[in-house]
């Protein structure tokens, strides 16, 4: 899934700037333009929208597979059906002829 791969690569890279920072403690100039806490978050928030998207898709192919049973039962019941019909139409029609 595409959204794995970029999750992935933008944890990696925001990693990288973390460990970055946090090899330069002392450097406030570095810490003042940079908000940690503000890729912590938006990783997290880049998660939950992750497990969101896997949810929607394990919901979409549960749906997916109800709706080709569904499809498969009355396109089964159709055809049963059309036979059924086309069997009395049949009938009537000989019933017809052989009276004439």
């Amino acid at each position: 899934m595409a959204a794995n791969s970029k999750l992935e690569k933008l944890t990696a890279s925001i990693k990288i700037l973390l460990d970055t920072l946090s090899s330069h403690p002392k450097s406030l100039h570095i810490h003042s333009k940079v908000s940690e806490f503000y890729y912590m978050q938006k990783l997290e928030e880049l998660r939950l929208l992750q497990e969101s998207i896997k949810e929607s898709v394990n919901r979409l192919k549960v749906l997916e597979d109800k709706f080709e049973l569904t499809s498969k039962q009355v396109y089964n019941q159709l055809r049963k059906d059309v036979k059924s019909v086309n069997t009395a139409i049949i009938s009537q029609k000989n019933e017809v002829e052989i009276k004439s």
